[in-house]
């Protein structure tokens, strides 16, 4: 993370050396800005008994600069001095740390993946359990037609009339 310390003049001069856009927020940690007063939020024209804070900086001269921004990138890193570029390592010894993790990782991983078997074994057990209830109460169902059928007598009937095409008339 780079940090822009100094207090530029503006002057015709140094507006006439401008050379690319580039994106700065104040450093409130460095300058320890605190919330100096509160306000209620408004949502939807209602106001809410939630308070928002206002920020007072204390000074306008510390400011930490975007170094990840897309669009210039090639142009702020040659701006700048290598040392506020420079990448930063997060472990002296990555191999060690990744092996760490991986190790973990590993072990956990391990204790999921047989959760994740009994939940599944479990699931197929319900599913096959309500597909064998539905092919039973499919099969009561053709069996109680069935007998109805018998009963009904509905070889005696004769089939139903159909209407024609045109709507005005029933055909023969």
């Amino acid at each position: 993370m780079s940090f822009l310390l100094e207090d530029i003049e503006h002057n015709a001069d140094t507006l006439q050396e401008i050379l690319f856009i580039f994106s700065v927020q104040h450093d409130c940690c460095m300058a320890k800005c605190e919330a100096s007063d509160f306000w209620e939020q408004v949502q939807e024209r209602q106001v809410t008994s939630r308070k928002e804070g206002f920020i007072k900086h204390q000074d306008d001269n510390n400011f930490v600069i975007n170094m990840y921004a897309i669009h210039n990138a090639t142009l702020l890193r040659k701006s700048l001095p290598h040392h506020l570029t420079a990448p930063k390592l997060l472990y002296s010894d990555r191999r060690l740390h990744h092996g760490k993790v991986a190790a973990g990782l590993r072990v956990s991983q391990t204790a999921k993946r047989v959760q994740a078997q009994a939940k599944r074994k479990e699931t197929q057990a319900r599913n096959a359990e309500k597909k064998r209830k539905r092919q039973e109460a499919m099969e009561s169902d053709n069996d109680d037609a069935e007998v109805g059928n018998e009963e009904e007598g509905d070889e005696d009937k004769e089939p139903p009339v159909k209407r024609s095409r045109n709507g005005k008339g029933w055909a023969t």
